[in-house]
């Protein structure tokens, strides 16, 4: 027998009625999908192929891939969608399959550094004593607190804070304004001893931000892993295109100019009071970047293609003031370098982003596009390439020994995976790679119902979410609340809190309360309402009656005015190529997939899927939706939604 026969014959034993998961799981009973898929993986991995599998809700499809991986006992890197799906991997999931396993491999989480407490940021903010909230104040002295027991000083782990609180940018470092070696507090650094522990560990749980970041060069240290893998795993896979743009491209945000001017304010204020044109400059600097906001209008939240921008007279004026300002101020630090090594590095930041910021204000090249961001205060110019193919057909060539195997329940397109497929070029036969679309064991055609209302407004008319609302209603009053309504805009969300406010049901709205905080909410209440946008359409997990329906109001086409979207479409066109068809079709119905997924988490689960668009019926791309979606029972009629609904409640 062949070591390949013999672990096929372990995983099948493992995931059997009488394996260790049957007392491990609260009522656990084998899934054949779920052993086809880990049959898959294993094989892969003894190949050191290539894998590619859809697998659909209630697969299993976590054990699936970490039973193999973890028992090939080779080097593992697994990367998650999201930072809540990677602490649950490595909080829950692993921790219950090698207990059940019986195996103690070296393991090890990994983020990136802006989720870990920094000691001299810390000490810093402490110092400077400049919060004015005493909120922040207070959160910062249980910060302090907390500073000195935790083990990983992942904020995650209690230390406190809201995800979103102001206080997080002061205590934690950005690779500009790291020390690195030359720190004080190196030997002590919580990032640095989680790198060391994923250099020694067996696995490596890590999410794709931080990959793609790596690779980018954007992260120091964390890449010498990468090579070392011989297993790489990507869960949520559906996400990797757009994040691999995000950090394949270059950025540049006014919030570093801010962070720089507040940092050497900080030193002029604690150790270089001889020297006040550190101060005032920085103040010179933070005007600049001020007028320049103005400049996008003040009460108006842009994103827009750079072209538009960037030839402009008052725009090149700022650009060259801002420029020669910043410039004096390297010249006033340049006298002072080895005061500090705080100081030190301010200068390199401040050298680095003169050559940033002249390189971004230029014209996109060819195959990229420029854009510009507003937000309240602040705004940002990205470059953005229009072509992943090369980037990442590149990376797998470069790891040609690694066993590369994605995953999601959400790949294909009208049960096809040539679009994710050819993204990363596996289509070539030179990349030889197996393809398997596993389907729910769910039973759709029982326990769900897809609703899609005749009558239905066109979605480019004046009023169409209004009327739209309107045909919700009497839907969310025959579901008794438990509700999700997904929403394609903001302006979409406003309306739908407007229409919906007079239901007697309790309403939870998307930008009340920090995402978490607004699911627990959810949870808690019985028989509400959740009224939120894209955010809310995936990695959202809400079991049992809790929720009974959920409403989408259009497909969710992304936005034409997008300025990525318009130099993608152009892109395409020069090469011959329908951008419709090519990309945002696909790519709607990825997102179509994932909103729907809220409905149905167990077998035990019910409900309703309403789409309130007409193109799903009128328009011929509309079959290539339908046909992606699992196999929901199908309705027209309204009172066939009612006698659901009795039908579930009896």
């Amino acid at each position: 027998m062949t070591e390949n026969t013999s672990k096929q014959n372990d995983i099948k034993t493992i995931l059997s009625k009488d394996g260790p998961f049957s007392t491990q799981l609260y009522q656990y009973k084998p899934r054949e999908i779920q052993l086809e898929m880990a049959q898959a993986v294993l094989q892969t991995i003894s190949t050191q192929g290539r894998l590619v599998v859809e697998a659909g809700t209630g697969t299993g499809k976590t054990l699936a891939y970490l039973i193999p991986a973890l028992l090939s006992r080779k080097k593992t890197l697994i990367s998650t969608g999201t930072k809540t799906l990677q602490d649950q991997l490595f909080n829950k999931d692993l921790p219950l399959i090698l207990k059940s396993l019986k195996i103690q491999p070296q393991i090890a989480l990994l983020k990136g550094r802006a989720n870990y407490l920094c000691h001299h940021r810390l000490q810093q903010t402490l110092e400077q004593g400049l919060l004015t909230s005493k909120a922040l104040v207070s959160d910062l002295q249980r910060l302090k607190t907390w500073s000195l027991k935790t083990l990983s000083g992942d904020l995650a782990d209690s230390s406190g804070l809201n995800e979103d609180s102001a206080l997080i940018p002061m205590v934690t470092s950005t690779i500009d304004n790291c020390l690195g070696s030359q720190c004080g507090y190196y030997d002590e650094c919580f990032v640095v001893k989680a790198r060391q522990r994923a250099m020694e560990a067996d696995v490596v749980v890590i999410n794709h931000y931080l990959f793609f970041a790596d690779l980018s060069i954007k992260e120091d240290g964390f890449g010498e892993i990468l090579p070392e893998a011989d297993v790489l795993i990507f869960d949520e896979s559906h996400q990797l295109a757009e994040i691999a743009r995000n950090f394949l491209g270059s950025r540049f945000s006014s919030r570093q100019v801010l962070e720089l001017a507040r940092d050497v304010k900080a030193e002029y204020v604690n150790q270089l009071k001889d020297c006040s044109e550190l101060q005032t400059y920085s103040e010179i600097i933070e005007k600049d970047i001020a007028d320049w906001r103005l400049l996008f209008g003040s009460d108006r939240l842009i994103r827009e293609n750079w072209r538009k921008w960037h030839h402009r007279v008052e725009i090149k004026e700022i650009t060259q003031n801002f420029l020669e300002h910043l410039q004096q101020l390297i010249e006033i630090i340049e006298p002072q370098l080895g005061r500090t090594v705080d100081l030190d590095n301010c200068y390199e930041r401040a050298c680095q982003l003169k050559k940033v910021i002249h390189d971004m204000v230029s014209p996109a090249q060819e195959d990229a596009v420029k854009w510009i961001e507003t937000f309240s205060k602040t705004f940002a110019i990205s470059q953005t390439p229009l072509n992943l193919h090369k980037d990442l057909e590149n990376l797998m060539l470069r790891h040609q020994s690694a066993s590369w195997i994605f995953t999601s329940a959400t790949l294909s397109v009208d049960n096809q995976l040539n679009h994710f497929m050819e993204l990363f070029s596996l289509n070539k036969s030179e990349l030889t790679t197996r393809a398997l679309v596993l389907k729910s064991p769910f039973d759709y055609a029982k326990n769900t119902l897809l609703y899609l209302p005749r009558f239905l407004p066109e979605p480019n008319i004046q009023n169409a979410t209004e009327l739209v609302m309107d045909m919700a209603i009497p839907l969310i009053k025959m579901s008794e609340g438990a509700t999700f309504v997904l929403l394609t805009s903001y302006r979409a969300l406003n309306i739908a809190k407007e229409k919906l406010q007079h239901l007697p049901y309790p309403q939870f709205v998307q930008g009340d309360l920090p995402k978490s905080e607004l699911l627990a909410e959810f949870k808690q209440h019985k028989n509400s309402i959740l009224i939120a946008t894209s955010s809310f359409w995936e990695g959202v997990d809400v079991a049992g009656e809790q929720l009974k329906l959920v409403i989408i109001d259009r497909l969710p086409f992304a936005s034409p005015m997008d300025p990525i979207v318009q130099a993608r479409t152009e892109y395409y066109r020069k090469q011959g190529i329908d951008p419709f068809s090519h990309f945002q079709i696909p790519e709607a119905v990825i997102s179509l997939k994932q909103g729907a997924g809220r409905l149905i988490r167990t077998e035990q689960d019910k409900g309703v899927l309403a789409i309130l668009d007409p193109r799903l019926i009128s328009r011929r791309y509309g079959e290539a939706f339908i046909d992606s979606l699992p196999p929901f029972a199908r309705t027209r009629e309204q009172n066939k939604v009612k006698e659901f609904y009795q039908q579930i409640s009896d």
